[in-house]
């Protein structure tokens, strides 16, 4: 089945390719939902923000929507992706690649173990697409935004470090690049690459105020939804992590004999990995709606490279500590990493369910924008900074 709609591309692609496609139109979404369907979105829901401003009734519902609403896979779909149990927002860009989004949906609540994804398509219009398991939607995920490594490759950092270490590490990863890149502006090939501290220091704050995607740092920090950075406090112990896991060493250069930070091995081997097949990142967000806001299950940022998915789980440890988990997966890893970080959605999901029902806190909203829980007399959203008054 296939129609059109004058608004822009609304279509149902059908399951010839894979999973079942629809498309729907920025302008068809509140006639498809809200006046065909007769659904309300949860402030939980990928469309929440956009159809927060429709009026019901004030767009035109053209016979093909109300051929695509009489799908019975669509109508399932929708009612997923306006009520989701468990949502996982996901944000791409960074290397060679702008900034973009797609949201995955879980319907655990009603039983229904099919996900649906949502993603933006040409001419400001949707796609949805239905996957009938977490698993069949784990491959596509991996598939979609993994590399296709299958040979294991060193985990240079395997314990968990404080995001303050990490974030050196990453800048680490960056200052290898970049001294790469000088090199060859320069004609002047490495011969032991190191970088001076004060350069170190330097481009450091440069890359944290800059938000250039172009490098690991800035991608790290604007694509990973939510994270939390106001506890961020880098003292002199996170440093020493560079040393500890052989990424920058002290040294002398090898021509004026000053002092000088030299790549270890480890720098040396990310730093080349990075600085000649990084493309593209994501950062995503497991969550569980409560009645408080939203539960998160897993935080975490996804850099792929020819070698390896260098996958970044974030967990708050102690109090508002952000604590930093790094492993390098082959394809196959990746897809079983996060099937399990599904599965661990859906019992968080399945337990939730089971407790008694608490009584709302008196004057608690939810954000338009991530759903977190907003507290009474509140202008913006304390998770993500939207405005909510």
């Amino acid at each position: 089945m296939k129609t059109t709609s004058e608004s822009g591309v609304t279509a149902a692609v059908g399951k010839e390719a894979g999973p079942y496609r629809f498309q729907v139109a920025k302008a068809d979404l509140g006639p498809l939902f809200v006046d065909t369907l007769r659904l309300s979105c949860h402030p939980f829901s990928p469309l929440a923000e956009r159809l927060s401003s429709y009026v019901p009734g004030s767009g035109r519902a053209t016979g093909g929507l109300a051929e695509l609403a009489g799908d019975a896979s669509v109508c399932d779909a929708a009612g997923i992706v306006a009520r989701p149990a468990i949502r996982m927002m996901n944000r791409t860009g960074g290397g060679a690649l702008e900034v973009s989004w797609f949201a995955a949906c879980h319907g655990a609540a009603s039983g229904d173990d099919r996900i649906v994804v949502v993603t933006p398509s040409f001419e400001e219009a949707l796609l949805f697409e239905i996957f009938d398991t977490p698993a069949a939607f784990s491959a596509h995920w991996a598939a979609l935004v993994g590399s296709r490594v299958e040979e294991d490759a060193p985990n240079y950092i395997g314990a968990p470090l404080p995001l303050e270490s990490w974030v050196y590490v990453l800048h680490a990863i960056d200052a290898f690049r970049r001294t790469a890149f000088t090199s060859q502006l320069d004609y002047v090939p490495m011969r032991q690459p190191f970088i001076r501290p004060a350069e170190f220091v330097t481009s450091m704050t440069q890359s944290l105020q800059s938000g250039d995607l172009r490098w690991l740092l800035p991608a790290f920090l604007a694509l990973t939804p939510n994270l939390d950075v106001s506890g961020f406090n880098p003292r002199d112990e996170h440093l020493e992590a560079l040393a500890t896991y052989d990424f920058l060493l002290t040294g002398k250069h090898p021509d004026s004999g000053e002092p000088v930070l030299v790549f270890g091995d480890a720098g040396r081997a990310m730093g080349v990995e990075f600085y000649r097949t990084w493309m593209m990142s994501v950062g995503f967000e497991l969550s569980v709606p409560v009645q408080a806001g939203l539960h998160v299950v897993h935080r975490g940022f996804l850099a792929p490279t020819a070698f390896a998915n260098h996958l970044m789980l974030i967990d708050a440890a102690a109090g508002r500590q952000n604590v930093v988990t790094h492993e390098a997966l082959t394809h196959r890893a990746l897809r079983q990493s996060l099937d399990q970080m599904m599965r661990r959605a859906v019992a968080w999901h399945t337990a939730e369910a089971t407790r008694p029902a608490a009584t709302p806190a008196a004057g608690v909203t939810f954000c338009p924008g991530c759903g977190a829980g907003v507290r009474a007399g509140a202008k913006f959203c304390g998770a993500c900074g939207k405005r909510v008054g």
